[in-house]
């Protein structure tokens, strides 16, 4: 009975400390592609214990599922000027926005490219019905111009726009870290006048990231995010795998 007695003391106190129980994470996979796998492997070294559930879901959706409890924290783009109420957001890193263009576009051989030449290009975006920041980004970007730009194809996430702008269907306009999963396959360059920056960071509610453990990986991504805004950027390009207890669910799409 000591012996048990003890085991189930050992089991409550690392409870109380996040070292054991569960945590679930929304994330948008192409914006967070620098930040979470380095959060995530830094909270599994800490807590080890905990099972980490991911849940790839849509940008909008993510808002959802901080509300409805399916997660407990979302790591994604800052949402756009019509939040959901609850929800609050910590800004953690910030990018620049370029426009993606196929390695054989006139584009490819510019140093900057002018925002009005976009306007002739047919663009490629992501769906308007699962991206609203998105979108409202586009409009604030071209809002100086008074013309909107022709939108050629609708994507359901990072991985077919990629394939969209690198078949020649259109330009796209991603931030800078889009280039850790665009590798060579498309050209990334500068937009003149500089747009204002992607914001990347967590988002929760009041209950929702109550546990020791979300309040860990919160602290966790912060110091990411710090480390981050301190390094070169070539320092970031690794990708670290996952390791543990981790269980991965993959939803509709994100900013994949």
């Amino acid at each position: 009975m000591d012996e048990r007695a003890d085991q189930a003391l050992k089991a409550v106190r690392a409870l109380a400390r996040g070292e054991t129980g569960e945590l679930r994470i929304g994330y948008a996979p192409s914006p967070t592609t620098e930040i979470l796998p380095r959060a995530l492997a830094a909270f599994q070294t800490g807590a080890p214990g905990v099972c980490v559930t991911l849940l790839d879901l849509a940008s909008d959706d993510l808002e959802s599922a901080l509300l409805d409890g399916r997660v407990h924290v979302s790591v994604m783009v800052k949402p756009g000027s019509r939040p959901q109420p609850g929800i609050l957001f910590e800004e953690i890193v910030r990018y620049a926005l370029r426009v993606a263009v196929a390695r054989q576009h006139r584009f490819a051989r510019m140093t900057k490219v002018p925002l009005r030449l976009l306007l002739r290009e047919p663009l490629a975006a992501y769906a308007r019905a699962e991206y609203t920041e998105y979108h409202e980004m586009l409009e604030t970007i071209f809002a100086a111009l008074q013309v909107k730009p022709e939108i050629a194809v609708e994507c359901d996430g990072a991985t077919s726009l990629l394939a969209a702008v690198e078949s020649g269907r259109g330009v796209a306009i991603v931030p800078e870290v889009f280039r850790s999963l665009a590798g060579s396959r498309v050209k990334l360059r500068p937009i003149e006048p500089t747009p204002p920056p992607m914001i990347v960071g967590c988002a929760f509610t009041i209950s929702s990231a109550s546990t020791v453990a979300a309040q860990s990986f919160l602290t966790i991504v912060r110091t990411v995010g710090a480390d981050r805004a301190h390094s070169a950027p070539s320092l970031y390009k690794e990708q670290h795998p996952v390791v543990g207890k981790t269980a991965v669910s993959k939803g509709s799409s994100d900013l994949r």
